[in-house]
Formats: structure tokens, sequence, C-alpha cells
């Protein structure tokens, strides 16, 4: 196997977030579809975007939880996988993950809460 096959190969650490001031792409019958961004976790450089799917109830919770933060300059849900990049489809059903509130340096996060 070349070097170049064996590298689009192997599962790398992969971020996937999404801005929760942001309004959803779409409204499905069971899901809240907000766009997400997906990003290998050392080269913080947007490689892909998504739909993320959160059901209803998640959500629901998820902005109750955010709603104190709203004056904060960024609230973001992100969540990581291990897996090939290549293999990252296209609609992410998310169930667990961080929720975050961030000023405007990113040192200062706030983990408003953690999905499991």
């Amino acid at each position: 196997m070349n070097s170049n096959k064996a590298a689009k190969e192997k599962k790398e650490h992969l971020v996937i977030t999404t801005d929760l001031k942001l309004l959803p792409i779409e409204v499905t019958y069971n899901y809240i579809v907000p766009e997400g961004k997906i990003f290998k976790y050392k080269k913080i450089k947007i490689e892909k975007t998504i739909k993320l799917y959160f059901e209803y109830d998640l959500y629901l919770d998820i902005l109750l939880d955010i709603k104190k933060y709203k004056r904060r300059k960024h609230l973001y849900f992100t969540t990581s996988t291990y897996a090939r990049y290549s293999n990252i489809p296209n609609d992410w059903y998310c169930y667990e993950g961080i929720i975050g509130a961030y000023s405007d340096k990113k040192e200062n996060c706030t983990i408003i809460k953690e999905l499991v």
C-alpha cells in the first residue's frame, strides 16, 4: 500500500461544531437542523460543512441552558469523533457533546453543559 493511500485510510481526531446563535437551516418532523462544521483537531481549518440533527427535546434543553449566556459573543455545541475523514456523512445525528460560551478570546470558555 503506498503512503498516500495509507494516510487517507487512517482515522483522525475530528471536531464537529455549530454556532448556537445562528438559526437552524432546517426543521424536520423530528429534528432541528443547524449547519455544522468539521475540522481536524490539530488543524483548526474548516474542512467540511454538514447538517447536524438534534431531536426536538435535546435542542430545546440546549436553548434553555444557553438562555442566560446570550450576551456572550460565541455559543457553540461541540463534539468529536475518531473516524476516517472521508467517511464522515453529510448528516450527523447529535446525542453527546459540550455546550460552551466564549467571550471574544477563545481561552475564556465557560462550559455550560456536557451532554452524555
